[in-house]
């Protein structure tokens, strides 16, 4: 991977205050670089595609439809139901309906009525009006002094669509198998600096030089670092333990090697140093320490 040079990283750290308004641009402009330190580290990545599978009892309103029922043969297994993914190390989910589980019985909720008891007058059809509540002491021109109105609820009916059955009375159950694709990722890094973010590292542009995709992979055991090999060895036996209650279809890991510039400046007899890392087509800078100005302090109303 191609190194910066020293003029490269002073424009890097220009371009970086300019986009900070609270950074003093001093000490971009007039320090002195004094070490340009290149460094290489490594970002490794493991990932495990995986599939769950759960059933479940549903119901929903039958309209005459063709029922695949037990007279059709045994219901198979859900992991016997031949389903693929649209796409790999993504989440997702399926429902699908498990073949020669359905029947038809009658509603639970009418009875196989198709309608029920208006909750609002209880099958009466009428009301007692809230606005005179039960009183002749007074004319009321809502109910004319009846103290009854009509059930607005059920149009003074009596009776209300059942919503379970949708007024069929009848209702077709069936076992729903739910399918689950998940990608489980993790990584580790060799780059040992609590100043450095985590997603700094990720995002910054590598190269890769290692990558390999099986069924299960092997933890990398014989790579120059051993930071990786343990990490590696670790994050392998991660996903085999946490996630064997799901069924692993695929796995990949990677290795990529991550370029680092150490700048190390001096500015009115003080040290400043900053991270240059490549990103894409351009850099990003980290300077936790480069100094601020005093407009930080301000409150803007």
């Amino acid at each position: 991977m191609p190194v910066i040079t020293e003029q490269q990283a002073i424009t890097e750290l220009k371009d970086f205050v300019r986009r900070h308004p609270c950074y003093d641009e001093r000490p971009a402009y007039y320090m002195k670089v004094k070490h340009l330190k290149h460094s290489t580290y490594f970002h490794y990545k493991l990932e495990t595609f995986s599939e769950s599978r759960s059933t479940t009892w549903v119901y929903e309103p039958f309209h005459g439809e063709p029922i695949d029922g037990p007279a059709y043969g045994p219901a198979p297994h859900p992991w016997d139901i031949q389903v693929r993914p649209s796409m790999e190390y993504y989440y997702a989910v399926k429902h699908l309906e498990v073949p020669h589980t359905a029947s038809v019985k009658p509603c639970h909720t009418c009875s196989g009525i198709g309608s029920m008891l208006c909750p609002s007058c209880n099958g009466h059809g009428i009301v007692v009006c809230t606005f005179c509540l039960d009183s002749n002491r007074f004319a009321c021109s809502y109910c004319k002094s009846t103290s009854r109105l009509k059930c607005s609820h059920c149009k003074c009916r009596g009776h209300v669509p059942c919503q379970t059955c949708d007024m069929t009375g009848k209702l077709r159950c069936y076992i729903k198998l739910t399918i689950t694709w998940r990608n489980h990722l993790d990584d580790i890094h060799s780059f040992q600096n609590d100043s450095i973010p985590d997603d700094l590292i990720r995002s910054a542009t590598g190269q890769t030089i290692f990558e390999e995709e099986l069924p299960l992979v092997w933890a990398v055991t014989h790579f120059p670092d051993q930071t990786i090999n343990q990490g590696s060895r670790q994050l392998v036996d991660k996903h085999r333990n946490v996630y064997n209650i799901e069924r692993p279809l695929m796995q990949r890991h990677s290795i990529r090697t991550i370029p680092v510039t150490e700048v190390i400046g001096i500015y009115e007899g003080k040290y400043i140093n900053y991270f240059v890392f490549r990103f894409q087509d351009t850099y990003l800078v980290h300077a936790p320490d480069y100094p601020k100005s005093v407009c930080c302090d301000c409150v803007i109303l």
